[in-house]
């Protein structure tokens, strides 16, 4: 019989972006910076009925000490 456990870690700290976050990526060269990547689609209709869709998004830099574990 195989016991198959569920792990839940914790988490040590929260930031709340601006945007939703959509990638992340640690730097293969000094992996205690990765970037993380935000996407947000908005649409709204003009005076005619047509759909209009804005995109906006942000590339953010991010260092993690692995000492203490901060952002």
């Amino acid at each position: 019989m195989v016991q198959s456990t569920i792990q839940s870690p914790q988490s040590l700290t929260t930031v709340f972006l601006d945007q939703p976050p959509s990638c992340l990526e640690f730097c293969p060269e000094d992996p205690d910076y990765f970037v993380v990547g935000t996407y947000l689609l908005s649409e709204s209709k003009n005076d005619d009925g047509e759909t209009v869709q804005k995109k906006t998004g942000s590339l953010q830099l991010w260092r993690l000490d692995p000492v203490s574990s901060q952002l």
